[in-house]
Formats: structure tokens, sequence, C-alpha cells
């Protein structure tokens, strides 16, 4: 249910010149032009519909500055990087040399092993259609009812994917429009961690994001819509590579469910971290031994409630649209489909690629990530 993202971004708002690099005042005026929900019915691109002339101008004018540069933003993808155990761990295998028949010709490829499930590993961005929710808790004793999933917009599972064997048919990856606009890079190790890396299970709040913003010199700017936020945790020094006996995947920080509403509320389009999850897993939660963050809707760990103003684009209140568990940097839905892509990142501007009907991309290069994926500055 996932697939390669790669973004391409310049960068704002970890350095104390930020503010010097605020766009000038007809951009962030024509900000206030964006799209605002609800969306028409049927609407399969969330807060992707804010996307337009605003962002698109806003990330032109952040690249064209003589002190821009240019980030990958995913981690490098090999065999030996930790997996997350909510997907397969295969990997690729190298093929041996081949010929084109009757000509001088030689080629190299590879393949993915049997059990490979790549989309789910590493960097990533994941579809609006890769989670739903169910009316009731799933007991694994009992068959999975999940014929009663109901997804982004209100859509069932007969909409999204009818058949086990189905690809999404509705909420695809190829819903989602290339990724141009502008992104806030919040940095959370230093203002809520101190200077260290977050810890398992701490939260970024909304008074955590509002003070970020101050400090960088942002507070005037603020986030406008179609921006994506990044937040670095600094839980990326985790990963490793051979992965070893890296915590990465099994618990990390995130955001508490009052900032990912409030994110909502700024109609951004993507969010991102330097961790495998959106929300915060404190040690021992993945394994039943740890409650889930307070605030967090029941039978819903990895996920933030939708507004209970909007009742036709979303599941019912106390049935919010889910976030995937711990699947590597991720893009997933936040309020009216704000998007969130697995992995760090800074304030930068960013065009995204992606591909296929599944439920998410993976970005495959480097230790930056993007959308969710929030590790811009990796500092190895």
């Amino acid at each position: 249910m996932n697939h390669p993202l790669v973004l391409a971004v310049v960068a704002l708002g970890l350095s104390a010149g930020a503010a010097a690099a605020v766009e000038p005042a007809d951009l962030l005026a024509l900000a206030k032009t964006a799209p605002q929900p609800p969306w028409p019915a049927g609407d399969e691109r969330g807060m992707a519909n804010t996307l337009g002339a605003a962002t698109s101008q806003r990330c032109a004018w952040h690249m064209a500055q003589p002190q821009a540069k240019w980030f990958e933003v995913s981690q490098v993808r090999s065999n030996t990087m930790p997996k997350t155990p909510f997907g397969g761990a295969g990997g690729l295998k190298p093929k041996p040399t081949a010929a084109v028949p009757f000509s001088r010709h030689v080629f190299n490829s590879e393949v993915f092993e049997a059990d490979a499930e790549p989309g789910q590993q590493g960097t990533q961005i994941d579809a609006l259609g890769h989670f739903g929710a169910t009316p009731d808790i799933w007991d694994p004793k009992n068959p999975l009812a999940a014929d009663q999933a109901a997804y982004y917009g209100g859509f069932t599972q007969k909409d999204v994917k009818p058949a086990a064997d189905s690809p999404l048919l509705k909420l695809g990856l190829e819903k989602i429009p290339p990724l141009v606009t502008t992104a806030v890079v919040l940095d959370a190790r230093r203002h809520v961690g101190k200077g260290a890396p977050m810890t398992d299970g701490q939260l970024v709040t909304q008074a955590d994001i509002e003070a970020m913003l101050a400090a960088q010199g942002l507070a005037a700017r603020g986030i406008l819509p179609g921006d994506m936020v990044w937040v670095y945790t600094g839980w990326s020094e985790h990963w490793r590579d051979p992965a070893g006996d890296t915590q990465y995947y099994t618990m990390a920080p995130g955001l508490s469910v009052d900032a990912a509403m409030y994110l909502g509320s700024r109609r951004v389009v993507a969010v991102g971290l330097d961790t495998p999850f959106i929300d915060p897993v404190a040690n021992g939660m993945l394994q039943g031994k740890a409650p889930p963050a307070p605030g967090t809707p029941p039978g819903l760990p990895f996920a933030d409630p939708p507004p209970a103003t909007d009742p036709v684009r979303h599941p019912p209140p106390g049935e919010p649209e889910a976030r995937g568990p711990g699947e590597g940097p991720r893009l997933d839905i936040l309020r009216d489909g704000v998007a969130d892509a697995g992995q760090r990142q800074r304030r930068r501007c960013g065009a995204a690629s992606r591909s296929g009907r599944t439920g998410s991309t993976v970005a495959p290069r480097r230790k930056w990530i993007s959308a969710r994926a929030l590790q811009p500055w990796s500092r190895r």
C-alpha cells in the first residue's frame, strides 16, 4: 500500500535568519485566496485542494533566492536499513548480468525478494485510502469485518477496496497531485527536547508549535493554507544502517491530538516528522504494555479525530480517520484530508512525484525525508 516519493525543497525556518526569508507581502496576501473546506461530495484530494497559484508562487519565490539550496529528503534505501514490523522485510536481489540476443549489449538489474513490501519500508507517503476505521474494535480472535470500514470523504470499503485482491479504486496515490508548495520546518529537538532528541511517547502540542514559530521568527507569517509542516524531533538519530538493534521502529515521539487538529485548521497539505509515526508511541505501546497518549480516541491509537462539524466528509464523531501504525515515514489524513508523509524536515518548497493506485509512496534516496517525511537536515 505504499510507493516511492521524491521531494526537492528549499529550506527556511531553522536558521537565525529565517524571518528574512519570509515571502513578500503580495504572496502572503495571495495565500488568503486558497480554497477552503468543505470540499465537494466525492472529493479524493483533501487538503491538496489548497494547492494552486498561491502555493506555486511561494515555492518559486524561495527557489529563486540566491541562498536557496537543494536537499535530498529521503533515507537511503538498502537491504540492511531498519525495517518496520508492519510490512514485509524482503529487499532487493541483484540479478546476474544479462545480454540482448544477437547484440553486444549487456545489462544489470534486480528483483524484489518474495516477501518484499517496499511501499511499507523506508521514507514514504501514504494515500488517503491507505487507512480507514471500523465501527468496533477488532479482536484478532474474530474475523476482521473489513466490509464495515469507513474512509476519508465518507467512502466505504465497497468504494475503496471491494475485494481482497483489488487495488484502491478510490483515494489512491494517483489522486495526490504534485506537492509544489512551501514547508514550515519546526525544530522540536531544540525547543521541546531542549537540545536533545525527543523521547518515546513525548508530545509536540499546539502550544509547542506556536512557541516554535515564535522562536524561529515565523510568528507573523504563521502557517499558510497549502503549506507543509515538518517537525524535526531528533528521533532520526536512531536510524542506522546497518540497523543493528536500533529502537527506531519500536517507539517514537509524535503530535498530540490538539496539535494535529490545529494543523488541520491551518489547512496544511501535508505533515511530516523524522519518526515512523505521526502519533506518539511510548515504549511498550505496540506490545500492549503502555497506553496511547492522553486524548487519543478509543480504539484508534494512530488517529486524530475529525472535525465534528463536517460529518459528510468523515466517519461519525468518535470514528476518526486512522493513521497507520509505524510504517516508516508516511502520509496520512488529518482534518479534511491533510497528508502526512513520513520522516523529517525544515521550511522548504518542494515538488513531489508519485505513482500507482496504492496506499503510499516510498522515497527512494538519502537520509532526509518528505511531506510527512521530515528529516531534511540529517546531522550525519
